[in-house]
C-alpha cells in the first residue's frame, strides 16, 4: 500500500513538471482555432521538422521551462505544427514558412499579426511574446492596412506605418520600399530611421532594386550614419542575388553581381569577386571552375597576407579559410599537383595558426595521401596530443591515426 502511494506520489509530480511548460494542444488545425475562439485567446504557433537542430533544442529546453509555460499557457492557446507532415505541408505554404523554428501568433480567425523565428534564450523568447501580446491588441490588423494601401499610395507616413506592420508578420517590403524611397526627399534617405527600414529586409533586397541601387550609391555617406552595418548589408544582398543567378544558371546576372561588389571599397568588405564566383559555380554544380577559382583565391590573396600587415582577425579568417579550402581539395581532388597545392596552403594555414589541431589533421591527411606516410603519422600524433581524451575528436583523430599507421585508405573519394 505505501509503495502505491508512493508510486503515485512520484507519477504526479511528473506530471506537474510536464504541465509547467507550453502546454500545446494536440487536435486538428480547425479544433485549435475553435478553441482560440471559445477562449479569446491569440494562437502562438510553432512551426517545426524533425530534422532542424534548433527547433529541437527550444522543444527540449526552453519550452518545458515553468516561466516560459506560465506566459504562454496564460496569455496563448498553443500549437506544435509539423512542416512536412499532414495538415503542416500546406499550411507552410500559406503562412509562408521559409525558416525553422518559425513562430506565428495568430487571432482565432487564422490572420497573422506577428512572427519571429530561431532559437534564443528564455529571456528573448519571452520578450517576443510580450511584442506579441501588443500586437495582438492593436484594433487595426493587417488586413485593414491592405484594404487603405491603395488610398494612400503617396502618403509617406502611411507607407512607413504600412512597412513596419509587414516587417512584424515576415512579409516583403522590397516593392514598397521602392515606392517609399521614390517619395521621400534624398535628404531624408541618408537619415537612420529610412536606413534602419531598408536593413530590415536584409533577406529580401538584391542587386537592381531602388533599395540597393540607393545604398551602393551613398554607401560611405551611410556608413558614417551607420558604422559597420551598411558594407555587411550590401554583401548579403548580392549574396541573394548570386544564389537567384545560380538558380537559373545566368552568369549576365552574375557577372552584375561582380561588377556591384567592384565599386566598393574592399577595405569594408569580408568578400572578393573570387568567393562570388565560387559560389555561384559551387551552387550550379560546376566543380572544375569551383577548384579553378579557388586556386585563384587561394595563391593570388590568402597565401599573401602577412601577419604583420594584418588585423589578428584577419590573420585568424585567412587561417581557416585556407584550411577549409586545402581539406576540400583532400576530399575531392586525386591529382598529385593538386594534392601539393592544398599542402601548400594547409601550410601556411598552420604557420598564421599554430597549434590548432584541426589544422595539423588537414595537414596529415594531405601528406599520406601524397604517399608521405611517416610525415602523416608524426603529424597526426601532434593533433591527438592537443586534443582532450574526453572530446569525441580524440576518438575520431585515433581512428585516423591508427588507418594511417596501418597503412590503410582513410578518404572517400
Amino acid at each position: 500500500m505505501k509503495k502505491t502511494a508512493f508510486l503515485l506520489l512520484v507519477l504526479l509530480a511528473s506530471l506537474t513538471a510536464v504541465a509547467q511548460g507550453i502546454s500545446f494542444e494536440t487536435g486538428s488545425w480547425s479544433e485549435l482555432l475553435a478553441k482560440a475562439k471559445d477562449t479569446g485567446k491569440p494562437v502562438f504557433v510553432d512551426v517545426f521538422t524533425t530534422w532542424c537542430g534548433p527547433c529541437k533544442m527550444m522543444s527540449k529546453e526552453i519550452f518545458p521551462m515553468e516561466s516560459v509555460g506560465k506566459v504562454f499557457n496564460e496569455s496563448f492557446v498553443s500549437y506544435q505544427l509539423d512542416a512536412e507532415k499532414g495538415e503542416g505541408v500546406e499550411l507552410a505554404k500559406k503562412y509562408e514558412i521559409k525558416a525553422y523554428p518559425t513562430y506565428l501568433f495568430l487571432k482565432p480567425d487564422g490572420t497573422v499579426f506577428f512572427r519571429f523565428l530561431g532559437s534564443m534564450p528564455a529571456e528573448s523568447f519571452l520578450r517576443q511574446a510580450q511584442v506579441a501580446l501588443t500586437e495582438a491588441k492593436d484594433p487595426k490588423t493587417i488586413s485593414d492596412w491592405d484594404l487603405e494601401y491603395p488610398l494612400h499610395k503617396t502618403d509617406t507616413a502611411f507607407l512607413k506605418g504600412y512597412i513596419l506592420k509587414r516587417d512584424k508578420i515576415g512579409i516583403s517590403n522590397v516593392e514598397l520600399l521602392n515606392e517609399y524611397m521614390k517619395l521621400i526627399p534624398e535628404s531624408e534617405q541618408k537619415l537612420a530611421p529610412t536606413c534602419d527600414l531598408l536593413f530590415k529586409e536584409y533577406d529580401n533586397i538584391k542587386v537592381g532594386t531602388l533599395a540597393f541601387d540607393y545604398l551602393l550609391k551613398n554607401h560611405e555617406a551611410i556608413d558614417q550614419l551607420n558604422p559597420k552595418i551598411v558594407y555587411s548589408f550590401l554583401e548579403g544582398a548580392i549574396g541573394n542575388s548570386v544564389r537567384d543567378a545560380a538558380r537559373t544558371k545566368d552568369e549576365s546576372k552574375l557577372q552584375t553581381c561582380v561588377n556591384a561588389l567592384s565599386t566598393l571599397p574592399a577595405s569594408k568588405l569580408s568578400i572578393t569577386s573570387d568567393n562570388i564566383y565560387m559560389d555561384y559555380y559551387r551552387a550550379t554544380g560546376n566543380k572544375d571552375k569551383y577548384f579553378q577559382q579557388m586556386v585563384q583565391l587561394c595563391n593570388n590573396q590568402l597565401m599573401k597576407i602577412t601577419v604583420e600587415a594584418s588585423t589578428k582577425e584577419k590573420v585568424q579568417s585567412t587561417a581557416f579559410n585556407l584550411n577549409e579550402y586545402a581539406w576540400q581539395v583532400y576530399q575531392n581532388m586525386a591529382s598529385k599537383d593538386s594534392l601539393i597545392l592544398a599542402a601548400k596552403w594547409s601550410k601556411r594555414s598552420l604557420e598564421l595558426a599554430p597549434g590548432n589541431y584541426s589544422f595539423l589533421d588537414t595537414q596529415a591527411c594531405l601528406l599520406y595521401k601524397l604517399g608521405n606516410k611517416k610525415e602523416a603519422v608524426a603529424m597526426e600524433e601532434k593533433a591527438l596530443a592537443l586534443i582532450e581524451k574526453s572530446s569525441a575528436d580524440y576518438g575520431n583523430y585515433e581512428k585516423v591515426l591508427n588507418r594511417m599507421k596501418a597503412g590503410e585508405k582513410i578518404w572517400e573519394k
